[in-house]
């Protein structure tokens, strides 16, 4: 009953986090009861303001004994409980998505290049200046040409200090490492299927 338009959601082994605007709310995963909300619209310690380029939910990471969220122009550090630690500003134009990787961070970073819009994961070190690019895509929409609506998925994620992305085309996932070199490739080969009108 507390939440109206839940936009992002993620659980632990005990708690179960859901974004809600510029809100947090902390939930017990046993009896779903309400620990703790937080969180405001602002640029303060501990405030978040959203990205209205990506138009995406704010970004929260639970990996670590912290809750690390992004949102524009820093990310935020809070401990499980939901009390305010720290803010880390950086300077990157659009940063949709931070995950703790080695010492650092990588990060979902989305930015022009000659006149089209580009996705890639870069490596961030501990103070958020970036160290290297690992993966670059062309972003599924270009300003004046709209969205390409089928696409590869943009999926990352990083677990137990290795990096996994799943951005090339067909059944592959690329695993690296948290220096950000290729560790290997999984792939599955999958015939194609033909689909025709019966398939609608």
């Amino acid at each position: 009953p507390e939440l109206i338009n839940p936009q992002y959601i993620v659980m632990d082994e005990h708690k179960l986090y859901i974004v809600e605007g510029t809100s947090i709310s902390i939930y017990e995963l046993d009896q779903f009861k309400l620990i703790k909300k937080f969180g405001k619209k602002g640029e303060g310690p501990g405030e978040f303001m959203p990205n209205p380029q990506s138009g995406r939910p704010m970004f929260i990471d639970i990996q670590t004994d912290k809750i690390i969220v992004t949102s524009l122009g820093k990310i935020s550090f809070f401990t499980k409980a939901g009390k305010f630690l720290k803010d880390l500003k950086h300077s990157y134009g659009s940063i949709d998505a931070i995950q703790p990787l080695g010492n650092g961070f990588i990060g979902l970073s989305i930015g022009p290049e000659k006149n089209e819009l580009f996705r890639s994961i870069v490596l961030y070190d501990p103070q958020l200046k970036a160290i290297k690019s690992i993966k670059k895509i062309r972003h599924h929409f270009q300003p004046g040409k709209g969205f390409e609506v089928l696409r590869e998925s943009t999926d990352f994620f990083s677990h137990q200090n290795m990096l996994y992305i799943g951005w090339d085309k067909g059944f592959k996932i690329s695993l690296f490492n948290n220096k950000g070199n290729l560790v290997k490739s999984i792939r599955q080969d999958h015939p194609r299927q033909r689909v025709n009108n019966r398939d609608r």
